[in-house]
């Protein structure tokens, strides 16, 4: 399953992003967590390589986040995933250290 997202940089800097290191967390109605997969390109590199090439930039994690842009990627959950009955996702910026809370408009 995939859950878009979007991020805004509206600071005077760079948001810098790690594929490797960011975690995603989404949490549904529940309290259940699910653990997102930031990265198909690094997760599964075999359903990666049979994805054309427009796909793999509209899906793949970006490096950063320019100031005053809006960056949007994919973020991949198990078949099993219910994502429409999310209440909030927890996102750790590695490179910042920085942890954001993002909740469900109701």
């Amino acid at each position: 399953r995939l859950l878009t997202v979007a991020i805004r940089n509206t600071s005077l800097t760079v948001i810098s992003m790690d594929t490797r290191r960011d975690e995603w967390v989404f949490i549904d109605r529940n309290g259940k967590k699910r653990r997102a997969i930031n990265s198909l390109r690094l997760e599964d590199r075999k359903l990666w390589n049979q994805l054309g090439e427009k796909v793999q930039s509209l899906v793949d994690y970006p490096d950063a986040v320019p100031i005053s842009y809006t960056v949007t990627f994919n973020l991949f959950f198990p078949e099993s995933a219910s994502l429409d009955d999310f209440q909030e996702i927890h996102y750790k910026n590695a490179a910042s250290r920085t942890s954001f809370l993002i909740v469900k408009d109701n």
